[in-house]
């Protein structure tokens, strides 16, 4: 009888201690992508056979200034980050997206006469450099034509290519995991 007393005693112990740790907390904390508060610098290059830029180059080159000049830093919040970047785009970047949204009218007098569907060798790519390393695992994209390089836990580049409907009144948004 005293046996069974102790057998059920050390299998009670063992149940209990096993409970307790599967209850362990730590399982249940969620690790965003993306941490707010993290400053942000964002670059555009372009890279088109049919535009004679076989090799990647900074659009502030292309447009006659100096590589970097649309370079610009923003500290993430739950706002727009780069509004109107480059006239172009508004690109807002939260914990867990990476939207991005044509905002140059129709007859922008820079961008209208590259309206277009997106042709093949060409890539339009946004760098984004964070302060920080940030905690991007993979995504997935609302278009198609559009896609997301992770260069390491620092460095995300939007790029976007062939079959791209380049045209007023796009957007487009990045899922981030």
């Amino acid at each position: 009888m005293k046996l069974l007393k102790l057998n059920f005693l050390f299998w009670g112990a063992i149940f209990s201690l096993a409970t307790l740790t599967s209850c362990d907390d730590d399982d249940d904390v969620t690790v965003l992508p993306i941490t707010l508060g993290s400053k942000v610098n964002v670059n555009n290059t372009f890279q088109s056979p049919a535009f004679g830029y076989d090799d990647e180059m900074d659009f502030a080159v292309i447009s006659g200034m100096n590589a970097g000049d649309f370079a610009t830093d923003a500290t993430l919040s739950s706002s727009v980050e780069f509004p109107a970047y480059i006239g172009l785009y508004d690109i807002n970047i939260s914990e867990t997206t990476i939207t991005f949204d044509v905002i140059a009218p129709e007859d922008d007098p820079t961008f209208s006469g590259f309206w277009r569907i997106i042709e093949a060798g060409t890539f339009d790519r946004y760098y984004l450099t964070f302060e920080n390393a940030q905690n991007v695992k993979g995504f997935t994209s609302s278009n198609p034509n559009v896609r997301l390089r992770i260069d390491s836990e620092k460095v995300l580049v939007v790029e976007i290519s062939q079959g791209y409907d380049f045209n007023p009144d796009q957007k487009f948004t990045i899922t981030l995991n």
